[in-house]
């Protein structure tokens, strides 16, 4: 009875998360959720236990042959029963806010230890996607070379900040501890191998192809990360933990808060002390987002309101940027929710429907594993993967993109996080 009731409040929470504008919703709701959720697998966490125990009982009056047959089945039934109680969590973890998450975690990193504690894991190599993803450049002829810089200190950075100048960054990365575990994908599998995170199928969020699933984060290895001819499932996955893929679609975990959903991640990265210094109107707060797919992903020409350090921890990306002064060259969607998002095909422009684009002065920059591209607020840039890639993203300091009028700044959400964050 007490088993209905919390599985009846959390369905109600459930429906108020999901009225209504995800930026609308009171954050009682959220911790409300949160707090059911807790409850629900907890309890039948408990319930799982007594099972497993009168099990063990009756097992001990059974034959050796006749027991590992129980174990076995027991073990498929009991995988798929805690695989769906992660599910839960990370459904928790993603619309929670900060104050619910502990206990959330400390509950997620128990189950997926259980989960594992049988599995053996082999090292297991990126795909080699370099010869799958040929150069992308633009149609333009002329190119401008990004500045380098090696580990700038406080003062050299913040005079680049205010000139509000791109530099490729170099030797800033050489003590995080990703740029050596990320390159073994069965950390990834033994880490958070079973949570569940939202993948965006599809060329980009622009194409009519273009949707996200909740998917495991071993299949997302399998399916999109791993090299092919290697790709294969655990053997005790329950139900094989198989989706419906596309194998015609890229997958691509892109902008998701992943180290609050999970912090044994978070330990393998540092944020940037250069990300201390935000503009007079910065409130302090570092964003920070995974990028994590397989060779040719591509992220639109677009910009953001605040300062950017992009890590590129593992492989390689491409980037093509535009100044703010480009601006009326670059075609602005019209659209509100786009706003910040040109309607041009920076790889393939179509010149008669947008001739002003041909003025726009790009610079160009191939982002190279343990370096980091510092993209300044209002700066226009498209990205491409040219191999299995695992990014790191700082958004610092406050939104002042000079494209921003002041009511903008004031009201400026990303709706493509909006609607992710659901």
């Amino acid at each position: 009875m007490a088993l209905n009731l919390i599985e009846a409040a959390r369905e109600i929470c459930w429906e108020q998360l999901h009225t209504g504008p995800w930026n609308e919703v009171d954050d009682a709701w959220r911790e409300a959720f949160a707090s059911t959720t807790l409850s629900l697998v907890k309890r039948r966490m408990a319930i799982l236990d007594v099972q497993n125990n009168k099990t063990v009982v009756k097992e001990a009056k059974s034959s050796p042959r006749e027991r590992k047959r129980k174990r076995d089945k027991s073990n498929d039934k009991d995988n798929a029963l805690l695989m769906k109680q992660l599910h839960y969590i990370d459904q928790a973890l993603m619309m929670s806010p900060p104050n619910s998450r502990p206990l959330l975690h400390k509950l997620a990193e128990e189950i997926h230890e259980l989960m594992i504690k049988s599995v053996q894991f082999d090292t297991e190599p990126w795909a080699d996607n370099d010869n799958d993803c040929k150069l992308h450049t633009s149609s333009s002829t002329e190119r401008s070379c990004i500045r380098r810089v090696v580990d700038p200190s406080m003062i050299e950075f913040l005079s680049i900040m205010k000139k509000r100048e791109p530099v490729l960054i170099v030797g800033a990365m050489k003590d995080w501890p990703a740029t050596s575990k990320w390159r073994d994908l069965s950390y990834f599998r033994k880490t958070c191998g079973w949570r569940s995170i939202p993948v965006e199928l599809g060329s980009s969020y622009l194409s009519t192809d273009w949707s996200q699933q909740i998917m495991v984060l071993n299949n997302f290895l399998d399916n999109y990360i791993r090299t092919p001819v290697k790709r294969q499932r655990l053997d005790k996955a329950p139900n094989n933990g198989k989706s419906i893929i596309d194998p015609g679609k890229k997958g691509y975990l892109a902008q998701h808060t992943l180290f609050d959903q999970i912090p044994a991640l978070r330990k393998d990265i540092l944020v940037p002390d250069l990300c201390a210094l935000g503009d007079e109107d910065d409130d302090g707060e570092v964003k920070i987002n995974a990028w994590f797919g397989p060779g040719g992903t591509v992220s639109p020409l677009h910009f953001d309101p605040e300062h950017n350090i992009l890590a590129q921890v593992v492989g390689r990306k491409k980037v093509i940027l535009y100044s703010p002064k480009d601006s009326e060259y670059l075609y602005p969607s019209p659209t509100a929710m786009l706003h910040n998002t040109s309607q041009i095909d920076v790889e393939n422009p179509d010149d008669k429907k947008f001739p002003l684009f041909r003025r726009a002065q790009p610079l160009e920059v191939e982002l190279r594993s343990s370096e980091m591209l510092y993209i300044p607020p209002g700066y226009w840039h498209h990205v491409r993967s040219l191999s299995g890639s695992f990014s790191v993203s700082f958004w610092f300091g406050g939104q002042s993109a000079p494209q921003l009028s002041s009511s903008d700044k004031n009201n400026c959400t990303d709706p493509k996080l909006d609607e992710e964050s659901k």
